[in-house]
């Protein structure tokens, strides 16, 4: 091996070396800074959510909340607000009837199959960061996607707001 192999592995071996330092102490850029542990409260929109029932969330109860298909664990629904959607939305938008038919068939169906949803929840264990706040090793920010799941739901949405309690 010639001399300038020696100083390229020599350089590899330094800078693998800075890197182990900083890592050992937790040294890391200013947007990893960490102020503190706090509340903080997430709004989520559920959209075109398929079920008959109408009672899907209860105010105090916990949900997992599921980012980037990582759990990240049970937060409190702290309020919630659904509105059902018009089935003649649902079939203009999924099978494509004109708009003639839809009264038509919407009478088959009596009590609304579609909802949207508004909800807010709780985060107690949420890590402040210069970038915003941080939960379970996931950044909380509005336009996350997310998964709500419970015994008897999985339903996607996302983040419209985070805010500190």
């Amino acid at each position: 091996m010639n001399k300038s192999t020696y100083i390229v592995l020599a350089i590899i071996f330094v800078l693998t070396g800075f890197a182990f330092f900083f890592r050992q102490f937790k040294m890391s850029g200013v947007n990893k800074v960490v102020k503190g542990n706090e509340a903080v409260i997430l709004d989520i929109w559920l959209d075109e959510i398929p079920s008959t029932r109408n009672d899907l969330f209860e105010k105090g109860k916990f949900a997992n909340l599921i980012i980037r298909n990582r759990p990240h664990g049970k937060l409190e629904i702290v309020d919630y607000n659904c509105v059902p959607l018009s089935t003649d939305r649902f079939y203009l938008r999924r099978v494509s009837v004109p708009t003639v038919e839809a009264p038509a068939q919407e009478e088959a169906f009596k009590e609304p199959f579609l909802w949207q949803c508004r909800l807010t929840l709780k985060d107690k264990e949420a890590l402040s960061t210069v970038n915003g706040y941080m939960s379970h090793g996931n950044q909380l920010k509005i336009g996350t996607r997310i998964a709500l799941e419970d015994a008897l739901y999985r339903v996607d949405g996302f983040i419209v707001n985070v805010k500190p309690e």
